[in-house]
């Protein structure tokens, strides 16, 4: 157990001899943060999961770990980045978000979550035989690596992209968020924020937010409201509470801008974003190229809130969000690909303009392009024309390997017109494009680079 430390209990991970797989938070944020070399952390709740390092590391120029708690109150995500500060004098970054969820919990953790490996935390070593001789990680992670090891598995880590999974297996949408569609409530019992909320909300930023940026000046806090979309306000709404969580939200401002190394942004503004339920998972969880915006906007400085600005702006996210149709949400279009909607904001995150290519292909057909030049995804339409209609849409390096193809079989499609996306954001430079539906009646149309 101690070799191989699945939880880092111990030491670093042995790249050289095991796969490490990341997959349990609260087992191994601990280990990640007392035994790797980074200087930047991304922490918080699943609001952060999305968020990709290697955009972290590009944007920032630094070496970034996540360590994100989901559904963590802000004592626990404040205690890790405690830990952090205190093992690693290299840390000069930390992005966070704040959910206004929770900005009335003050000292607890979610114990109701499962049991709180506490025994991975404290300094007390004797009890570090829960971990030690912990049957179900003794045969369900240390034997897996050790034959995976001797059956030449390739040695190295999840990605912390990849982590904690934030992706896998979801869709998007308003037939996902709302199924049954949004319903508003009229109400006139609307609650406001009081002065004894206030007083837990400030006890809760001191102890858990302010202290700890006031102990760290040299170190910059890029903190965040997240943003949630319009049926979670709607569900707000509905509850009466809408007012006293705006109420907060502006109270929670008033407390942290006068701290200049927390950087303090919120993106309610940004009603094409929070109104397009293509961009979120459920009503709270937003799509990973939501949080690449987000990255790209805290860098530029773009929506921090200020002394000088944050009234102004923390009204317009009042009025908008008092103020807006909710039953709208309805009459919006469910992307049948589910990542259009991340090449819908492409432009906005990469600077290059859609390139329609589909004059570009004929059947065998192929063509060169850069996806330097700001291209992240191939969109297009598809109809099958005939009983056996079908087609091949592949993209290769420039040493002719395979990256990536989509295969449309006659037995996968009826004949209507479908919407497809392929990913291409794991991959640079030169690519090709072929487009293989030779002596088929399948039709390709409006094919788009974005």
């Amino acid at each position: 157990m101690y070799i191989v430390d699945p939880f880092f209990h111990y030491h670093e991970p042995n790249l050289n001899q095991y796969y490490y797989e990341l997959n349990n938070q609260r087992s191994q944020n601990d280990g990640i943060i007392k035994h790797f070399d980074y200087d930047a952390m991304l922490v918080g709740t699943s609001m952060c999961s999305g968020f990709k390092n290697t955009e972290i590391d590009e944007l920032f120029e630094c070496n970034s770990i996540k360590t994100t708690f989901s559904g963590a109150f802000y004592k626990e995500i404040n205690d890790n980045i405690e830990t952090a500060l205190r093992v690693n004098p290299d840390l000069k970054l930390v992005i966070r978000g704040l959910d206004l969820s929770y900005c009335m919990r003050i000292d607890e953790n979610r114990t109701d979550l499962g049991v709180y490996p506490t025994y991975l935390y404290n300094k007390n070593p004797l009890d570090d035989v829960h971990y030690l001789i912990n049957r179900d990680i003794l045969f369900g992670r240390v034997y897996p690596m050790i034959i995976g090891s001797k059956q030449g598995v390739t040695p190295g880590i999840t990605s912390f992209d990849e982590y904690p999974g934030y992706m896998e297996g979801y869709s998007f949408g308003i037939n996902t968020v709302v199924p049954d569609g949004v319903t508003v409530v009229e109400t006139s019992d609307f609650s406001h924020l009081t002065d004894s909320d206030k007083e837990i909300i400030k006890k809760n930023l001191e102890q858990n937010v302010i202290r700890t940026a006031d102990e760290n000046p040299e170190v910059d806090f890029y903190y965040f409201f997240p943003p949630y979309s319009m049926a979670y306000w709607c569900q707000v709404y509905n509850q009466g509470e809408i007012y006293s969580w705006l109420e907060a939200e502006k109270y929670m401002a008033e407390l942290i801008v006068p701290h200049h190394n927390i950087h303090l942004f919120s993106f309610f503004g940004r009603q094409d974003i929070i109104t397009d339920l293509n961009n979120y998972k459920d009503s709270m969880h937003y799509a990973s190229w939501i949080c690449s915006l987000m990255l790209k906007w805290m860098k530029e400085e773009n929506g921090r809130l200020t002394e000088d600005n944050y009234l102004e702006i923390l009204e317009q996210d009042y009025r908008s969000l008092t103020e807006y149709d909710y039953a709208l949400l309805n009459a919006q279009m469910d992307y049948e690909a589910d990542y259009y909607a991340a090449a819908v904001v492409n432009k906005e995150l990469s600077g290059a303009d859609p390139l329609n290519v589909s004059e570009d292909f004929k059947n065998g057909i192929r063509r060169y392009y850069n996806l330097d030049d700001g291209y992240n995804y191939l969109c297009f339409n598809g109809q099958k024309l005939s009983g056996e209609g079908k087609s091949t849409i592949s993209v290769y390096n420039n040493n002719n390997e395979l990256l990536i193809k989509k295969e449309i079989e006659y037995t996968d499609s009826d004949f209507d017109k479908h919407q497809f996306v392929m990913d291409l954001t794991y991959y640079t430079g030169d690519v090709t494009i072929a487009v293989d539906n030779l002596d088929s009646e399948y039709d390709i149309s409006e094919m788009t680079l974005y």
